[in-house]
């Protein structure tokens, strides 16, 4: 009788061994293909966003175009941007499966290269609502003579390369000092700023 319970007791003993070798064995199988589940057939996607339009991105020794959403695998990714003789920009990527990452990267003389995160550039783009913004420049005492009507908008123009830039319209020949202030002053009321955009000055034709 002893033995029997014995041997049914090293049945059951081998009946668990093999169970719990089963489960430890399919554990390691479904961790090792979840990554290829995650992946396999799932492309990540990247938006690249330049200004100005002309810097070019390499990533893993392919060129790629501003302006442009590209499916690539998902993983991690250096992107390099050149612009002319300036020194490189190297920034790193994390493509994530099923989803949009952003490289937004613009390029000014005062702050160099500037990255923006997809919140960032939405609400930068969102000034073209304000858009045009019209206020007065006046001297003291303040005539119609003395006073200088200027018109911002945001749009696309050749002189910007293509991209969308602020475009500051007046009376007077060149861009001062003082409309760049107003202008300033006028963005920066509305909680925008200045320094976040390419701008440029165009003389009203009608002066």
């Amino acid at each position: 009788m002893a033995q029997r319970d014995r041997e049914v007791s090293n049945f059951y003993v081998k009946i668990g061994v093999i169970f719990g070798a089963g489960v430890v064995l399919a554990l390691v199988i479904f961790l090792g293909v979840l990554p290829l589940m995650n992946y396999s057939g799932k492309p990540a996607y990247l938006d690249i966003m330049m200004e100005p339009v002309e810097a070019k991105v390499e990533i893993g020794g392919q060129e790629y175009a501003s302006n442009a959403v590209y499916e690539m695998e998902p993983g991690a990714y250096t992107a390099t941007v050149q612009l002319g003789e300036l020194e490189p920009k190297i920034v790193d990527l994390n493509l994530v499966k099923n989803q949009t990452t952003g490289l937004y990267l613009q390029w000014t003389e005062d702050d160099g290269w500037r990255l923006y995160t997809m919140e960032e550039l939405k609400q930068k783009n969102a000034i073209a609502e304000i858009m045009p913004l019209k206020l007065s420049i006046c001297g003291v005492p303040a005539k119609r003579t003395n006073c200088d009507a200027i018109a911002i908008y945001y749009d696309r123009e050749a002189k910007c390369g293509g991209e969308r830039c602020l475009v500051i319209n007046g009376r007077r020949p060149e861009l001062t000092d003082e409309t760049l202030d107003a202008v300033r002053g006028e963005l920066e009321a509305r909680g925008y700023s200045l320094n976040d955009y390419n701008y440029i000055y165009v003389q009203n034709d009608n002066r």
